[in-house]
Parts: C-alpha cells; sequence; structure tokens
C-alpha cells in the first residue's frame, strides 16, 4: 500500500499515520516494506515526523491476503487517519478516502525507484500470482534480471544477474502469468539522487 501526504498550508509537526488492517489480509511487520510501523491489534501506525509547507511524503507498508481471498478478490481499507499539529492548532486530523485492493493487482513500488532512498534498498512487484515469472530488460532489450515468484511479493534490489548496479535509465518488465497464461509489461525508472 502506498499513502502519500502533502503540506499544503505551513510546517506540520507531530505527524502521525493510523491504518486499520481489514480481516481479509495480514500484516507481517518482518518484511522490510513494514519497518517503522507499530501494530496495535488489527490498526498500524508510524511516526512520520514533520512536513514544511508544500512538502510531499510517500510511505508504504506491504500486506498479504489471508489465504480465505482467491484471486479477483477484494480487499477493503477503511479511510487512512493523519494527525499532526500546526502553528494554529496543537491536533489536527485529516483523512484518506477508502481503497478497495482486488487480490491478482499487481504493484510496482516505488517507481522512480532508488535504491539508496526506497525501504530496504528495494523495489516491490507485490500482489503478485504464484509462479509468475518476471523479467527486467534494458531499453535495448537485453535481460537484466529475471524472478520467479514464489511469495506474492519479489524485491528487486536494482542489480543486474552480475550482482551489479543497473545505470539510471528506464527499464522494462514483462511479468507472465503461469495462472492464466497472460502477460503484462511497463516500464522502471531507475534514479540516482
Amino acid at each position: 500500500m502506498k499513502i502519500t501526504i502533502t503540506n499544503s498550508g505551513t510546517g506540520a509537526s507531530n505527524v502521525l499515520l493510523f491504518a486499520t488492517i481489514p480481516g481479509q489480509a495480514v500484516f507481517d511487520q518482518s518484511l522490510p516494506a513494514n519497518a517503522g510501523w507499530s501494530v496495535t491489534g488489527t490498526a498500524i501506525s508510524l511516526n512520520a515526523g514533520s512536513l514544511n509547507g508544500g512538502e510531499t511524503k510517500t510511505f508504504y507498508f506491504t500486506i498479504t491476503a489471508a489465504a480465505a481471498v482467491t484471486s479477483g478478490g477484494a480487499i477493503n481499507f477503511a479511510p487512512v487517519e493523519c494527525t499532526y499539529s500546526d502553528p494554529l492548532s496543537a491536533s489536527n486530523t485529516v483523512y484518506s478516502g477508502g481503497k478497495a485492493v482486488y487480490v491478482g493487482d499487481i504493484e510496482i513500488y516505488p517507481n522512480p525507484f532508488n535504491p539508496s532512498t526506497a525501504v530496504g534498498g528495494v523495489m516491490k512487484f507485490a500482489n503478485m500470482p504464484g509462479k509468475s515469472i518476471i523479467t527486467i530488460y534494458t531499453l535495448s532489450g537485453e535481460a537484466v534480471m529475471n524472478f520467479y515468484s514464489k511469495e506474492s511479493v519479489v524485491f528487486w534490489n536494482g542489480k543486474n544477474v552480475n550482482n551489479k548496479m543497473v545505470s539510471p535509465g528506464i527499464y522494462y518488465y514483462i511479468i507472465k502469468l503461469q495462472n492464466n497464461g497472460g502477460s503484462l509489461t511497463g516500464k522502471i525508472y531507475v534514479v540516482r539522487q
């Protein structure tokens, strides 16, 4: 899941995010994308620090569909709550819209991908159907890396088959879906700061 917050006003401090994990999902705190999130029952929270006026920050967490949720089934998330303080008020609360995630809807993030700033230093291919094959290519069609999805999340650290960091630029991916024989394609942007 991706949560983006933007401060359209003056500086905000004590920014806290709160989300509820639906019954159709499992939150695994040991996953790299879930580092920093605290768990209390079915609620998770994150101290997002502060935001300057006009600043935007993006945060991620990973869930796994419960075994009872089949491909195409929806996992419905309640709105995410964000509390903060600003110079005029000690306590403010805003809410996102709710979101439905459908099992089988593959999510690739962060994109653009910067290995030095991404959570855990990896790009995530999330919500992957089992036994799918991911191949990443250069613009000229040279294969960079292949992955076989045994789990619902596949991680790429930005390295090629020779274990060397790829150059910044545009890459393509092809995901061959073994469950229905189809394929998905898209672009990955690798950046460095």
